[in-house]
C-alpha cells in the first residue's frame, strides 16, 4: 500500500497539500518577449529565403539529370510526362521531403531555361527569385518565349528592377490587368507588428530603449517619420474615397430607378364588355319566359358577334330589295314613254337612237 503526503497530513490532522494550478497558454506567455520574436521573425524568413534560392539551382540540376538525363530538349517536348517525377511531386510535404511541388516544379523549368539559354544569357546572371517572375511567359522550348525572357532579363539588369517592378513589367505585357493591392490586410499586419495585443498600446516601451546606441536612434526616428508621412496618406486617400462615395448614388437606391425606366409600359386593360357586367336585378320578358326563376347569364361576346352580323345581313337585303324596286320603277317609267305620242316622235327623229332601244325595235316587228 503506497502512502501518500495527503495520509500523512491528514494524519497529523494537517490539510491535505493543494495541487498546483497549470497555467493557461496565456499566462505562460506573459513574460514572452514579443519585440524579440518579431525581429527573428523576420532574419528567420530572410535567412530561409537566401537558403532556397541559392539551393534552387542545384535541385533543378539534380532533377534534370536524374528525371531527363540533363537533357532540357526531353522536358516539354513530345512527351513531356514523366511518372517517376509526377510520383515523387506527390511525395511532396511528406515522407521526409519537406518541400512544396511548386518548389520543385520552379526547380526543374530555371534549370531547363538555363542550359536552353547559357551560361552567358542576362537569365543566367539574376537571382533565382527574379527569374521565378519570368516563368509565366511560358516554356522553354518555345524560341519566341526564351527572347521575350532574355529581353526582361536584360531589361531588369539594365534598370535594377526589384521583384515587384519586374512582376509589373511583365504583367504590362501580358496585357493583364494591374492589381490592387489589399489594403486591410497589410494594415492588419502592420499593426500587430506594432501592438501589444495584451494592453492594446505600442508594443515597445522605455525599457527597450535602454540599450539603443545613438546610429540605432537616428535609424528608429528616421523610421519613425516615414512610417508618420505613410499613416498621414493612408489618411488622405480613405478620406478621398469617402468624399467619392458620397458623390455616388447608392447602388439600393438607384437599382429601383434603373429597372422602373427599363420595365415597358404597362398595357391598359381592355374596358369591359356591356353585356359582362352584372344584370339589372329584373330580367326580361324573354328570361322571364324561358328561364323560370333561373339565374340568367348574360349573352357571350361570340353571340353578340353573331347578331351584329345577323343584323348587317339583314339591312343588306333590305338595300338590295330597295334597288331591284328603284330599277323596276325607271324600266316602267321608260315604257309609259315610249307608248305616249311624244314618245314616238322623239324615236323617229333620232332614228339610231331609238333602234338601239329594246323598247323601238319591238315596235318595229
Amino acid at each position: 500500500m503506497t502512502i501518500t503526503k495527503a495520509d500523512l497530513a491528514s494524519d497529523a490532522g494537517l490539510p491535505a497539500p493543494s495541487k498546483p494550478k497549470k497555467l493557461t497558454k496565456k499566462q505562460k506567455r506573459a513574460g514572452a518577449d514579443r519585440a524579440l520574436v518579431a525581429s527573428v521573425k523576420i532574419e528567420l524568413r530572410e535567412l530561409i529565403t537566401r537558403t532556397l534560392d541559392k539551393g534552387i539551382d542545384e535541385v533543378g540540376d539534380l532533377l534534370l539529370a536524374r528525371f531527363f538525363d540533363g537533357k532540357a530538349e526531353r522536358y516539354g517536348g513530345d512527351n513531356p510526362e514523366n511518372p517517376s517525377l509526377d510520383l515523387l511531386l506527390d511525395e511532396c510535404g511528406k515522407s521526409g521531403l519537406h518541400v512544396s511541388r511548386t518548389f520543385l516544379g520552379n526547380a526543374l523549368r530555371l534549370a531547363v531555361f538555363r542550359t536552353r539559354l547559357g551560361k552567358e544569357s542576362a537569365f543566367q546572371k539574376l537571382d533565382p527569385s527574379h527569374r521565378i517572375e519570368l516563368l509565366c511567359l511560358g516554356d522553354a522550348e518555345d524560341s519566341d518565349t526564351r527572347d521575350d525572357v532574355e529581353m526582361f532579363a536584360a531589361e531588369s539588369l539594365a534598370h535594377d528592377y526589384s521583384v515587384r517592378q519586374l512582376r509589373q513589367e511583365v504583367e504590362v505585357f501580358r496585357g493583364l490587368p494591374e492589381r490592387r493591392k489589399a489594403v486591410g490586410p497589410a494594415l492588419d499586419t502592420c499593426m500587430r507588428n506594432l501592438t501589444n495585443h495584451e494592453t492594446g498600446e505600442l508594443l515597445f516601451t522605455s525599457k527597450d530603449f535602454a540599450g539603443v546606441t545613438a546610429e540605432q536612434l537616428d535609424h528608429v526616428e528616421v523610421q519613425a517619420l516615414a512610417l508618420k508621412r505613410h499613416a498621414e496618406a493612408l489618411v488622405a486617400l480613405a478620406q478621398a474615397r469617402r468624399a467619392q462615395l458620397a458623390t455616388e448614388a447608392p447602388p439600393e437606391a438607384a437599382e429601383p430607378k434603373a429597372i422602373a425606366k427599363e420595365a415597358p409600359p404597362e398595357k391598359e386593360k381592355p374596358a369591359e364588355p356591356l353585356a359582362s357586367k352584372p344584370a339589372a336585378k329584373e330580367p326580361s320578358p324573354t328570361a322571364k319566359a324561358g328561364s323560370k326563376g333561373k339565374t340568367v347569364t348574360p349573352a357571350a361576346p361570340s353571340r353578340r358577334r353573331d347578331d351584329a352580323k345577323a343584323s348587317r345581313s339583314s339591312a343588306k337585303t333590305k338595300a338590295e330589295k330597295g334597288a331591284a324596286a328603284a330599277e323596276t320603277a325607271s324600266e316602267n317609267d321608260a315604257e309609259a314613254r315610249k307608248a305616249s305620242p311624244a314618245s314616238k316622235t322623239t324615236t323617229a327623229a333620232t332614228g339610231k337612237k331609238a333602234d338601239a332601244e329594246p323598247g323601238a325595235r319591238k315596235t318595229a316587228k
